[in-house]
């Protein structure tokens, strides 16, 4: 989920600069028709154009409904690789033209183009590795402009400029981490339930849409369990709404803790829970919830157990093309077992919801 909204979020940026630097590079021609000779302002309008057009390309161009970390990788490598031939053209039409007052303040600012590439890595929530492979082609252009002026090696202002681009570029990357880690707690923050700790519904759904995808591309079972605490209302009228939060926190631990590493479990809404079973059949799905059914789901303040009805669903086995059909099956089933007397589980291979298998608790019911 992280890899996704990044992606997502540094797609969305380099489309929002690439339409602001497309129009501020066009905007910019004016400045040089008012500084520079006409011959030297056509110059440097004909680069500005064909950098604004590919600016724009790069925006007009609508990424995939889904952009994948690569996607947004090359987005981005594009919109730094831009200003950088931008740089290296720009340089080559200056070299050796004289410049004074306002004309050669402007020209100078040609030159700043590697360090507002270093700092425009800030603007991304990027990790080490990109923020350092950016700040290297930034580099490369700064050591190519020194190179290409035997007078500048070697000096103490290429020195100067390597240690100044070396610190912009550290200091952004430390930034764009730091987005990174606000990025990751925002998006746990927005995905899990605060009480059972457990995903929510809406986090929970692009979850298994997600698995669900990798199933049918994989051609795979995919088994959801949909489990519903019996009669927790009397809880909360007998005890308290307070004792009714331990009680969910309670079950919802019993639940992840009997559910596999690789499994998810959801909070659907109120007292009832998902638990996603990736790669899994029926029978193992089944497997699960006989696992729950030696212990309950919680225990409550008078010392009995709380229990579950629980419907199982299988993509493969019910012949399953959509996710959230997936879930109303399990949900239906569910039901089909608080009808059967609670504490119980329903599931059937065939799509009948004919089979009823007693979980092993006693008859011990709050």
């Amino acid at each position: 989920m992280l890899r996704r909204r990044r992606a997502l979020t540094i797609v969305a940026l380099t489309r929002g600069l690439a339409l602001l630097f497309g129009a501020l590079t066009l905007a910019w021609i004016a400045v040089d028709l008012a500084v520079f000779d006409k011959r030297l302002a056509l110059s440097l309008a004909g680069v500005r154009v064909a950098s604004a057009s590919a600016f724009l390309l790069l925006w007009v161009c609508p990424p995939r409904a889904d952009p994948g970390l690569m996607e947004a990788r090359v987005r981005l490598a594009l919109l730094f690789a831009i200003p950088a031939m931008f740089h290296v053209a720009t340089e080559e039409i200056l070299r050796g033209t004289s410049t004074e007052g306002m004309a050669r303040g402007i020209a100078a600012a040609y030159s700043l183009v590697p360090y507002v590439m270093a700092a425009g890595i800030a603007a991304f929530p990027l990790v080490a590795l990109e923020s350092a492979a950016l700040a290297l082609l930034a580099f490369a252009l700064l050591g190519w402009v020194f190179l290409r002026d035997a007078r500048l090696v070697g000096g103490d202002l290429a020195m100067d400029a390597f240690w100044l681009l070396f610190l912009i570029a550290c200091v952004c990357t430390f930034a764009a981490m730091s987005q990174v880690r606000l990025l990751a707690a925002l998006i746990r923050q927005a995905t899990r339930d605060p009480l059972t700790g457990c995903l929510r519904r809406e986090s929970g759904r692009e979850l298994l849409d997600s698995h669900f995808r990798l199933a049918q591309r994989q051609g795979g079972p995919l088994a959801v369990v949909f489990a519903d605490l019996d009669r927790f209302k009397a809880v909360n009228d007998r005890w308290g709404h307070e004792v009714g939060d331990k009680v969910l926190a309670a079950a919802a631990a019993t639940l992840r803790e009997g559910a596999r590493e690789s499994d998810a479990v959801l909070r659907w809404g109120g007292e009832e829970f998902v638990v996603v079973l990736a790669g899994a059949t029926a029978e193992e799905a089944l497997a699960l919830v006989q696992r729950l059914g030696g212990r309950g789901a919680c225990t409550l303040p008078d010392g009995r157990t709380m229990t579950l009805s629980v419907g199982i669903a299988e993509r493969l086995a019910d012949e399953i093309s959509d996710a959230t059909a997936l879930v109303d099956l399990a949900d239906r089933r569910m039901y089909l077992a608080k009808q059967a007397g609670r504490n119980r589980c329903v599931y059937a291979a065939s799509g009948q919801a004919s089979i009823v298998c007693a979980l092993d608790l006693g008859e011990t019911r709050p």
